[in-house]
């Protein structure tokens, strides 16, 4: 988490999320929220970067998995 803010019953933060493995590794930033009711329920939102080109079919994550830096051929 890189930041955390409180607003009485809401939180919300800003995450850096690493994808992949050893040199294969994309990161991006993500803002989750939090939100508690009066029944003690909890409402969790997620937010990614999305580009104009990622259509509302699409897979919201597969454009992060799709940046990966290509192995390099040794």
């Amino acid at each position: 988490m890189l930041t955390v803010q409180i607003n009485g019953d809401e939180m919300a933060w800003v995450c850096e999320n690493r994808f992949g493995t050893g040199d294969d590794v994309v990161m991006v930033h993500s803002i989750e929220t939090f939100a508690w009711d009066a029944g003690g329920n909890l409402l969790i939102k997620t937010y990614y970067p999305m580009p104009e080109h990622v259509g509302t079919d699409a897979d919201p994550c597969q454009h992060i998995l799709d940046e990966k830096p290509s192995p390099t051929a040794q």
